[in-house]
């Protein structure tokens, strides 16, 4: 049909076809060479005849394949520039089919027909071929082909209603075509109403959200001496908090005005904008002592007044920034995750699960959860129903876990594992406790818990559901988060653990080595961000960084730009709870302090050499002087240790080193 209009687009249709008319011609292009090179190299150079060149003109066989593929390359490309009228043609072809039906629907109510006369001799393979091909065709092209499906279906639906039967390829295709056609409308008015959803929920977590315990006195200058003290280029620590706003490029040192560092301090030691800090008198003279104490310090000067085209990172006050996510895709999230844990953690490895379930998933998810967590409770116990008693036990305390308040974890005990020496007490095994990093939670490292399970500890599964891309906002505070995993480990009998961590997961580490170090037997931290937070690397990088690479641009999407995650960061992240200084404090602010075991003292450090979130050298710097245990993982990027096996070898190998030494010797800490 549309081959006499002169637009038949076999060639578009079997060939890769591209938006952009030039990239077309050039693809086409190459595969035309690519024939020219077959036929070249299977010519035996004999002459021969052809039609198309005339029976006198005696040419070689690839001469002849040459003249027709380039008159063919020739018309096809021409076809090109007809593809607006291709639409127009399309769009007749759809009401002509239409009035046809019509004009049959209307005819047939008149007369009384027999059943048998409802059908035809035959198919009618032309609309069914030119169905077939309208959906092959590019984006903008087959959104015409889908009015012509949605422009006839009404009426072949009114007709099967009736018993006609035209074999429009078929019954059984029509009808599925219709239900893909209607699913495919019931799921974009779906998308539609969750991206005004999306929309609200943005506007609504930018709300500005203070720590609930705020610095004091002691605590900013005990926290101001710590960071001047482990700054050595201060120039290099300076430009990096500060960017341009309409290219975010650093300045130069000297760009940088007194007042811009006022408002950077206002809001890392109080949390707020420099008008706040102003308002006492006392505020404003402590803040004035903090830079003039930088400034004798390094011997500099900063310029009087205030730079206005200077931007200053300030994580928890500045905009939440954040892409649209369809809902297939928390969808998606939702079913690998509710899988991952149904198959992996709890029938294969048999973790249980404790905590707060209504913290787990947030918005449309979290009914959904409730009731695929009741559907595998009952399962379970009728699969268990010799064990009725413990099942309902066991069921009872991971559903309410009265001890946990705001976390949730797996647990997997090694009670019924181990049986080589009966004499060993399982709780005399130091248990791990692995917290993930930034991500989809705990699946993105199903390999690892996989190696982590071999080492046959109790092992400890804390779940972060704020930055897993599970639409939660419910956010708990650090010390809330603390006292949590202390009840975990107490409640199955433990009074410590060695802790290993990812990324993000390292501040949850650091929480514990501050507020809880006796609970803290070991640790292994890989391309941890609680080292050096003082410095802009972690902030810069990972919030503000204009991506250019595709590694970038998949950390910008999957991480930093995901709503709730990027909710959590820029305002609930607080750098001066998660960062930890491995060195005691050297200046006279802490002349008083008693000597203490750090706990890092049975611990390894894992850094990956091309983090693009975490300054990696710089930190190893740090760790290197400061005494503690560190590998640089040559040419890794950020988490590169999930797909690089020798190094996950040697990560799980100190794991099991460092748990062996807490068994051995213990870690004498103080509380």
């Amino acid at each position: 049909m549309l081959r006499k209009v002169g637009l038949d687009l076999k060639f578009l249709l079997e060939d890769l076809f591209m938006e952009n008319t030039k990239e077309t011609v050039f693809t086409y292009e190459k595969k035309i060479g690519i024939k020219i090179d077959k036929f070249v190299h299977n010519d035996n150079f004999t002459t021969v005849s052809s039609q198309s060149l005339g029976p006198d003109v005696k040419v070689t066989s690839s001469v002849v394949s040459f003249y027709n593929l380039l008159v063919k390359f020739v018309n096809d490309v021409c076809l090109i520039a007809k593809l607006p009228l291709y639409t127009t043609v399309i769009d007749s072809v759809s009401r002509l089919t239409e009035h046809y039906l019509r004009s049959m629907l209307n005819e047939s109510q008149k007369r009384d027909l027999s059943k048998d006369q409802y059908h035809f001799d035959r198919p009618i393979p032309e609309l069914d071929s030119l169905r077939a091909r309208l959906r092959a065709l590019p984006s903008y092209v087959s959104a015409t082909s889908a009015f012509w499906s949605n422009s006839t279906s009404p009426f072949i639906s009114t007709l099967h209603h009736q018993h006609y039967n035209y074999a429009f390829g078929g019954t059984t295709h029509q009808w599925v075509w219709s239900f893909a056609s209607h699913a495919a409308r019931i799921w974009i008015a779906m998308e539609c109403l969750f991206y005004l959803y999306y929309v609200a929920s943005h506007s609504r977590l930018q709300a500005i959200k203070k720590p609930a315990q705020p610095l004091t006195l002691e605590q900013r200058t005990r926290l101001y001496w710590k960071c001047i003290n482990a700054i050595d280029d201060i120039k290099s620590w300076g430009v990096g908090w500060f960017y341009y706003r309409h290219d975010m490029s650093h300045p130069t040192f000297e760009e940088i005005h007194r007042e811009n560092l006022a408002v950077w301090f206002s809001w890392a030691f109080w949390h707020d904008h420099l008008s706040f800090v102003l308002t006492k008198d006392e505020w404003a003279q402590e803040m004035e002592w903090m830079i003039k104490t930088a400034e004798d310090k390094y011997n500099i000067k900063f310029t009087p007044g205030f730079n206005p085209d200077l931007q200053c990172i300030r994580l928890n006050l500045d905009p939440v920034l954040a892409v649209h996510r369809p809902l297939l895709f928390y969808l998606g999230i939702y079913l690998s995750t509710t899988l991952f844990n149904a198959l992996a953690l709890q029938w294969c490895w048999q973790f249980e699960l404790y905590g707060d379930h209504s913290s787990v998933w947030g918005g449309a998810f979290y009914k959904l959860h409730q009731a695929f967590l009741w559907c595998t409770a009952f399962m379970q116990q009728r699969r268990r129903s010799k064990l009725m008693t413990t099942t309902t036990t066991t069921t009872s305390e991971a559903a309410n876990a009265p001890h946990i308040k705001r976390i949730v974890y797996w647990y997997r005990s090694v009670e019924d594992t181990s049986a080589t020496d009966t004499t060993t007490n399982n709780n005399a095994k130091t248990p791990l406790v692995f917290i993930h990093g930034i991500g989809a939670g705990l699946m993105c490292y199903v390999e690892f818990i996989y190696r982590l399970v071999g080492l046959e500890r109790p092992l400890f599964l804390v779940e972060l559901p704020f930055v897993a891309m599970r639409m939660v906002d419910d956010v708990p505070d650090a010390l809330a988060v603390v006292d949590d995993i202390k009840a975990m480990l107490h409640h199955h009998g433990y009074e410590h653990g060695v802790f290993v961590s990812h990324s993000l997961g390292t501040a949850v580490t650091s929480w514990m080595m501050t507020n809880a170090p006796s609970v803290v037997a070991g640790t292994i931290l890989i391309d941890p961000i609680c080292f050096m937070l003082h410095y802009p690397q972690v902030c810069f990088n990972f919030i503000h960084k204009i991506p250019k690479r595709i590694i970038d641009y998949v950390m910008f999407y999957f991480a930093s730009r995901e709503l709730y995650i990027s909710h959590y960061l820029s305002r609930h992240f607080q750098w001066f709870q998660c960062i930890y200084f491995a060195d005691p404090v050297t200046s006279h602010a802490d002349v008083d302090d008693p000597p203490s075991a750090s706990p890092l003292n049975n611990a390894t450090v894992f850094l990956s050499e091309s983090d693009r979130i975490v300054g990696s050298s710089m930190v190893s710097k740090y760790l290197a002087k400061c005494g503690v245990d560190h590998r640089l993982m040559p040419g890794l990027e950020h988490a590169g240790f999930l797909f690089d096996w020798s190094w996950r070898k040697q990560i799980l190998d100190q794991i099991d080193w460092v748990a062996r030494n807490a068994d051995d010797e213990g870690i004498d800490m103080r509380s």
